[in-house]
């Protein structure tokens, strides 16, 4: 599927993410043909953003192109101390505790990337969630079976809630199976008031402390 079937642009606005993907379209993650649009998930990934946004801006004002530059430089330079960060505290983890379920499908770059050990063929593992890609679907009785089997199968301990989605969901995965539901949100397709670089670590910090 075309990535422009999730991410539109007209005159005056451009897609970020399609600009991204287009530079490193292996990096894309796919649910059956649909394109998972949550790839600031990964900081690494979304570091490329500020090229495209450092080139759209030099377009539109030529004259302060060289401060764009070296304005997107250092938030580049930002993106990745953060990314290098957030993987080198989860990876304090032993792997058996690296498994997670939130809400909805939004953590599943993060997971590539901060709860798999590189090159891990079966990283896709690391993540559940009993919602999918948009949190707006009914949660069915096979979906909430397929979440109960997998915090059995990995021994959870919590599970989380999302700031953006009802908790309703997690909260009928810990009425049957023995799993709490984490006293703390974790951000996916909201930032919250600090930005996109206290999200980030929020949810590594979180994830840290209630996954040990």
């Amino acid at each position: 599927a075309s990535l422009a079937s999730w991410l539109t642009a007209s005159d005056r606005a451009t897609a970020i993410g399609e600009v991204v993907l287009d530079q490193a379209p292996t990096r894309a993650i796919r649910h059956a043909s649909v394109v998972d649009p949550h790839l600031w998930m990964d900081a690494s990934l979304w570091a490329d953003s500020t090229g495209a946004i450092v080139d759209v801006l030099s377009r539109l004002d030529p004259a302060g192109a060289s401060l764009y530059r070296e304005r997107g430089a250092q938030t580049q330079q930002e993106m990745l101390s953060l990314d290098e960060a957030i993987r080198a505290n989860l990876m304090r983890l032993p792997p058996e505790r690296r498994y997670l379920v939130t809400s909805h499908d939004a953590f599943h770059y993060f997971a590539r990337r901060y709860l798999a050990d590189l090159d891990e063929a079966d990283w896709s593992d690391r993540v559940r969630a009993p919602e999918g890609l948009a949190p707006d679907g009914q949660l069915g009785p096979s979906d909430l079976q397929e979440i109960v089997d997998y915090v059995r199968l990995h021994d959870l301990k919590v599970i989380f809630p999302e700031s953006n989605v009802s908790p309703d969901s997690v909260r009928k995965i810990a009425e049957i199976a023995p799993v709490e539901v984490c006293p703390e949100t974790l951000y996916g397709d909201a930032t919250g008031r600090g930005g996109y670089f206290e999200m980030m670590r929020h949810n590594g910090d979180v994830l840290m402390r209630y996954l040990q």
